[in-house]
C-alpha cells in the first residue's frame, strides 16, 4: 500500500517546510495533519489534492515514486 503520509513527509523535506506551513498553504488544520502523521493513516484523495495545490505538483507527481530520483519516465517536471 501506498504511504501518503510518508510521501506527504517527503515532500516537505525537500521543499524545507514543515507541517504547520502546509497548514497555512492548503487550509487544513494542522491538527489534522499532525494527527494523521501520528497515527499513520492514508489521507483521502481530496486532502492529498489540496495539499498537491499547496506544493504546486500536480496530482500524479505526489504517487509517482521513481526508483531514481532524477529519472522521471518522460513525464513533465
Amino acid at each position: 500500500m501506498f504511504d501518503t503520509i510518508a510521501r506527504v513527509t517527503v515532500l516537505l523535506a525537500e521543499r524545507n517546510m514543515s507541517y504547520a506551513e502546509l497548514s497555512r498553504r492548503s487550509g487544513i488544520s494542522s491538527s489534522t495533519i499532525r494527527s494523521a502523521a501520528a497515527r499513520r493513516t492514508q489521507l483521502t484523495l481530496p486532502t492529498i489534492e489540496q495539499i498537491c495545490a499547496a506544493l504546486d505538483i500536480p496530482l500524479w507527481k505526489f504517487f509517482f515514486v521513481p526508483e531514481d530520483p532524477d529519472h522521471w519516465g518522460g513525464f513533465p517536471q
